[in-house]
């Protein structure tokens, strides 16, 4: 008996594991790399890449130009060529609204895009630090920091200058790549919290 309801026991928790990876999982956020057509309730049909969600606004970008469309003129939606769930929508929509009105209330570092390129030429990853990424930053200032330390090895320990030169390219061309990505992200930033102008010049 005790065998039997054992058995019962395992086959029950078993069924429950494989409904549980049946279960459809949460819907995955919206970003840039989502293309998505919408259906507006005035029968307009839209296409565009996702750029974000300001003050109720859904923004997409296409044809080298921004849309802004009221989320709640959105009757259907397509991502990627499948259809999403009005429901779903609306509910990222919301998700995205709530964080950032968090944001602006508690605004995460946003420097200026010409600050962070600054200070990532003058150490790889300065830029990222000065935006509060300090993963990022680390990563970079360690190649900056080894290559470096080559360099000073090659003149003062080896006496040689021949090295000198591809690891200060190299090491150039890392700063260049740093600031960059931190100057992107500056500027991201700062559209997300309208900083210093509006969030989509040029929207329409």
């Amino acid at each position: 008996m005790r065998s039997a309801s054992l058995r019962a026991l395992g086959t029950a928790a078993a069924a429950l594991a494989l409904g549980a990876s049946l279960a459809p999982g949460p819907a995955r956020a919206l970003d840039g790399n989502d293309e998505l057509e919408l259906r507006l309730s005035s029968g307009e049909e839209l296409s565009g890449w996702f750029y974000g969600l300001q003050d109720g606004e859904l923004v997409i970008t296409g044809s080298n130009r921004f849309t802004r469309v009221p989320v709640t003129m959105v009757d259907q939606v397509r991502r990627a060529g499948a259809p999403m769930a009005l429901a779903d929508f609306h509910a990222e929509a919301a998700r995205i609204q709530l964080e950032l009105s968090r944001s602006r209330a508690a605004p995460p570092p946003h420097p200026h895009p010409r600050t962070v390129t600054a200070l990532s030429f003058a150490w790889a990853g300065a830029g990222h630090a000065a935006l509060g990424d300090w993963r990022g930053g680390l990563g970079y200032m360690s190649v900056d920091a080894v290559l470096w330390g080559g360099a000073a090895w090659s003149v003062l320990g080896a006496e040689q200058l021949a090295p000198v030169i591809p690891l200060a390219a190299l090491d150039l061309l890392v700063r260049g790549v740093a600031a960059g990505q931190a100057a992107r992200r500056a500027r991201a930033r700062r559209d997300r919290l309208r900083v210093g102008g509006p969030a989509v010049p040029g929207g329409s």
